[in-house]
């Protein structure tokens, strides 16, 4: 006789209930045990979703906030650039975005474009959602620095992305020299090594 393969919740559960059945009723009550047990494996098996996936931090209150941001950041100096849409598009792919999940980050960046768009209002609510989920922190705070880093950020540009930055809990390195005493900005690069320091991403990610 083929032994029967506990595999299942509700196989074990089955035989539980079959065997303290069978001592009553013999045969008849072990198989009704099992029986039982098939019934609980196909509730157990209509409680989950199709396409049931691995919880993912990346829901509609961490993708909106973020990506309405990148917008505001993108728009600041003006037009968008080619270089700038490829790397919030690479961001998406890197995050393993499912198409519903692109679309609504795609959304917010067009929402985060707007010149009526108050990136501080926003930023709260990114906060609260990384109190949610702080393994996300240095992943976004990276496509921050590396959509500012465009090759032609203004000096305006690159303190509003420190007043971001500051604002979710990244905060300027204390040896970063002053400028004062200059009247020259800083290269992009220099203004915001920083930063890739700090958050351990390399510029040419």
């Amino acid at each position: 006789m083929r032994p029967i393969q506990m595999n299942s919740t509700g196989n074990i559960i089955g035989l539980v209930i079959g065997i303290f059945l069978g001592m009553r009723f013999g045969i008849v009550g072990l198989i009704t045990g099992m029986f039982i047990g098939n019934k609980i494996d196909e509730l157990i098996r209509q409680q989950k979703p199709k396409g049931f996936k691995k919880r993912t931090p990346w829901t509609k209150q961490t993708i909106e906030p973020t990506f309405q941001i990148l917008g505001h950041l993108a728009k600041f100096d003006g037009n968008v650039s080619i270089k700038t849409i490829e790397i919030v598009s690479n961001s998406m792919d890197r995050f393993r975005f499912t198409k519903a999940q692109k679309n609504l980050a795609k959304k917010a960046f067009t929402d985060g474009k707007n010149e009526q768009f108050n990136p501080f209002s926003t930023i709260q609510k990114l906060q609260m959602a990384l109190m949610m989920y702080p393994s996300l922190r240095n992943s976004i705070a990276g496509v921050f620095v590396r959509v500012a880093d465009d090759g032609r950020a203004s000096k305006q540009k690159l303190e509003q992305l420190d007043r971001l930055l500051r604002s979710i809990g990244i905060i300027r390195a204390q040896y970063t020299h002053h400028q004062s005493s200059t009247k020259t900005t800083p290269s992009i690069v220099g203004g915001l090594s920083w930063a890739y320091r700090t958050l351990g991403v390399s510029q040419a990610d």
